[in-house]
């Protein structure tokens, strides 16, 4: 049986802490290209969830989950990498119910604290070419 969902209706979709705290360790420029990376290498990612879970490979799909859970946390996806700790939670026990229910909300929740992380990513301050 999955979280219930007032576990996580109070988890934002985005959190600026974890993303200010890179600013401390990485340039913009370096922080801008590897979140545009992993935003652009994401809808493939997304896909793979569905494909893993009707294949029964259950352990493929915890690490997916839990990749993806570490980036998407490292750049301030709270809530999305919330729901990815549930499903890596739910591969590993084998609770195909609440992994599919999962897999069916996750692009949204990916979807909600994209937007705000591509804003947070476009007041970045620019590189000046001068």
């Amino acid at each position: 049986m999955p979280i219930p969902e007032s576990f996580t209706d109070g988890v934002r979709a985005f959190s600026r802490t974890n993303p200010d705290q890179l600013l401390s360790d990485l340039d913009p420029e370096s922080i801008t290209m590897i979140m545009e990376e992993f935003l652009a290498e994401l809808p493939d990612r997304l896909a793979e969830l569905p494909l893993l879970a009707r294949e029964g490979r259950s352990e493929e799909l915890s690490r997916l989950a839990h990749s993806l859970q570490g980036i998407g946390l490292s750049f301030g996806l709270d809530r999305f990498g919330a729901k990815l700790r549930e499903l890596e939670h739910f591969a590993v026990t084998g609770n195909k119910d609440a992994i599919d229910a999962l897999i069916a909300k996750i692009p949204s929740e990916a979807e909600q604290g994209v937007a705000e992380l591509r804003s947070w990513i476009s007041q970045l301050p620019k590189q000046s070419n001068s």
